[in-house]
């Protein structure tokens, strides 16, 4: 039978309940009030068996899976303890941690995959952001940039082997910005400068040393 009011239909008790009997399926559904919150359950108890929730602080939380079929609006921090996400995730605002250095991005065991960078952007390391790694679209370079005291690359654990540097073209050793130090040309000689002349004092040829 169906029940029709115009106004309210008030259930007054210490813990009122509203059941629901779907007929076809033998289920029950019950939405109970008690102790400042309004739940949908699939019992009356204070079990597992909780739906959803509604506080009396405006809190509303969920107790299984929930599907949603469009788009969800959140205005408000959304806070999570463990999301699992099979396909794109597009952000228009920062991600951010809660606090510095508290959140990681993959792990030791579980790698996340490629990482793209548009031009101009980097990837900044340090409370400071005192070492940069970027491409520098102006002049088409990219950089590895060190904003504080020395910049070491090493390479010795107990596991490692050498160090090489390799170029397509020539390599080139500078200091004081731009004074060249030592330079290695392509197909040809290694040259070693003094304080960034412009005339090497020392030269490989092919039969031996030029000074």
């Amino acid at each position: 039978n169906n029940l029709t009011t115009n106004g309210t239909l008030r259930i007054s008790s210490a813990a009122p309940i509203l059941r629901f009997t779907e007929t076809d399926n033998s289920k029950d559904f019950y939405i109970v009030g008690d102790s400042n919150y309004l739940s949908v359950r699939v019992d009356t108890t204070g079990g597992g068996n909780i739906i959803q929730k509604w506080n009396s602080d405006g809190s509303h939380r969920f107790y299984n899976t929930v599907g949603f079929s469009n788009d969800i609006d959140v205005d408000g921090h959304t806070y999570l303890d463990n999301v699992s996400i099979s396909g794109v995730t597009t952000f228009s605002g920062h991600l951010l941690p809660n606090s510095a250095g508290a959140v990681n991005i993959g792990s030791a065991t579980a790698e996340i995959g490629d990482v793209y960078i548009a031009d101009d952007k980097s990837v900044q390391i340090g409370n400071s952001q005192d070492l940069k790694i970027f491409h520098d679209s102006s002049a088409n370079n990219n950089v590895i940039e060190g904003h504080l005291n020395s910049l070491n690359l090493r390479n010795y654990n107990v596991n490692s082997t050498d160090i090489v540097l390799s170029a397509r073209r020539n390599i080139i050793l500078q200091t004081n910005l731009n004074e060249t130090g030592i330079q290695c040309l392509v197909n040809g000689a290694t040259e070693i400068f003094y304080d960034g002349g412009a005339t090497p004092k020392l030269r490989t040829t092919a039969t031996g040393i030029e000074a």
